[in-house]
């Protein structure tokens, strides 16, 4: 997972890709955190017949070119056969962990991710504030600013206090957003020996215990919501550019 300096842009004044695919961009129906082939291939329509580039300063679109892996938006432009040749999970996009364990519930038309974006970073002072574009001169420690972290894909990734888990337990339906391509202690995976991977804003990456990492909201009190993975304020990981806790 360490792509941190990947998803820089800019020589003269670099900053940080998109976390996604915003809710409202023009010519995509889907909300941003779960997008679909057809969503992406709507937008990308509507890219070729306008001459735009809309969607594509997303990291799983921006970042693949450094590497020269393909970016996202190719697979919707190429057709069915590149969502099967996805799925199989043999690319930057997927944890081997993840593809062998599968995804549940799965959804044959969702893009899911098996790594996503920390959605909270361009936040400082607690939320109060938001920085857009986020520019690496905003990043106070970038070894501790958390940039990717493994994502949940399947339902059982969580603690069994998660009220999310409870609650599809109970019904199998709903209350769960598994995939991703935005992600923070809300959606962070426990499935390598009950931890995760983070990779940070300076490049390096490191596994957590997943109770490191997140805590019951319960435990935080005002404010933070019981059942809800939360940020524990920990000095080493900040989710926050300048190291203030965000609640979820």
């Amino acid at each position: 997972m360490g792509r941190g300096p990947g998803l820089i842009r800019g020589r003269e004044q670099p900053g940080f890709s998109r976390t996604k695919i915003p809710t409202g961009t023009p010519g995509f129906p889907d909300n941003e955190d779960t997008p679909s082939w057809l969503g992406l291939t709507d937008v990308e329509f509507g890219n070729k017949v306008n001459g735009t580039s809309y969607g594509r300063e997303a990291w799983f679109s921006a970042l693949p070119p450094y590497i020269q892996a393909k970016p996202l938006y190719t697979y919707a432009l190429e057709g069915i056969s590149a969502y099967n040749r996805y799925n199989e999970g043999h690319d930057i996009f997927h944890c081997p962990t993840a593809v062998s364990f599968g995804i549940d519930p799965f959804n044959q038309d969702r893009v899911y991710f098996s790594y996503g974006m920390n959605s909270k970073g361009m936040w400082e002072q607690s939320g109060k504030i938001q920085v857009t574009p986020l520019k690496t001169v905003n990043v106070k420690n970038p070894a501790a600013f958390a940039l990717f972290s493994d994502n949940r894909v399947r339902w059982d990734d969580a603690p069994v206090w998660d009220k999310d888990r409870i609650a599809y337990a109970a019904s199998k339906a709903g209350g769960i957003t598994l995939g991703s391509p935005q992600n923070y202690t809300s959606r962070f995976s426990m499935r390598h020996n009950n931890g995760g991977n983070i990779t940070f804003s300076d490049g390096h990456a490191e596994h957590f215990k997943y109770d490191y990492v997140c805590v019951d909201g319960a435990t935080l009190g005002s404010g933070y919501t019981a059942g809800k993975a939360s940020d524990p304020n920990r000095s080493d990981i900040w989710w926050s550019h300048d190291g203030t806790p965000i609640k979820p």
